[in-house]
């Protein structure tokens, strides 16, 4: 039963307020959606995160596989849906992925064919664009102006993606990337990752934080694209 039943009374569309913040056992302020979320706001989520021509096309099938580095990182994000599958289905945790590398390696079609297996699956999800939404996450933290309620969703839904995480990294991002990923990690909330640092370059930043996201990916749903890698666009 929908919970906002007066914009979703014929169970076909949530024209407003699609998310409900209560708070959780522990005390943490947390987003409750609608069932009718994944749906119908996860168009509007993907459409300003500038993953739309990727959502798209990319599915793990056309990831076109030319060398032996993409033969490795496919088998690993199939391998990653494959776990994701499985623990949605037994309701065990679902583990995080990283995908590490510079500029035109394929991590965001690899990634983005992973979230898209993980909505089919049934996770409630939504992208993080950290370029772009680090920003309106700082306006708010420190008192600009801005969305305070984005923090939120990006820390509890079921999962997230991060795409480009910490492209544009300032000293100012570090505490609220620190509360969200902390805030994750201790509730176990899957999450998908790509980014153009070595994981080296993140430990340094903040090496308590990339500590964590290792830890979620098992240590085996991970893959760095070396300084040698020959671009992914110009193979395809």
């Amino acid at each position: 039963m929908c919970q906002f039943k007066d914009s979703c009374k014929n169970g076909t569309q949530c024209a407003r307020e699609p998310v409900l913040f209560e708070f959780d056992e522990d005390g943490y302020r947390v987003a409750k959606y609608c069932e009718h979320y994944r749906e119908n706001e996860i168009l509007f989520d993907i459409s300003h995160s500038g993953l739309t021509k990727y959502m798209e096309r990319c599915e793990l099938s056309n990831y076109i596989v030319t060398d032996k580095v993409q033969e490795d990182v496919k088998r690993i994000v199939t391998s990653y849906v494959d776990q994701l599958r499985k623990a949605v289905t037994n309701g065990t945790e679902v583990p995080w992925l990283l995908l590490s590398g510079h500029y035109g390696m394929g991590k965001t079609h690899l990634a983005t064919a992973a979230f898209k297996e993980a909505i089919r699956a049934g996770l409630t999800s939504r992208p993080m664009y950290y370029v772009e939404d680090i920003q309106t996450l700082k306006n708010s933290y420190y008192g600009k102006g801005g969305r305070d309620d984005l923090l939120t969703m990006f820390k509890t839904v079921p999962l997230l993606f991060i795409d480009e995480f910490m492209k544009t990294f300032t000293t100012a991002d570090a505490p609220i990337i620190i509360d969200l990923i902390n805030y994750r990690y201790s509730k176990e909330l899957p999450t998908i990752i790509t980014t153009e640092l070595q994981p080296r370059e993140i430990m340094l930043k903040l090496s308590s934080t990339m500590d964590r996201i290792l830890e979620k990916t098992q240590k085996k749903f991970l893959y760095y694209f070396g300084e040698n890698c020959q671009s992914y666009r110009t193979k395809i």
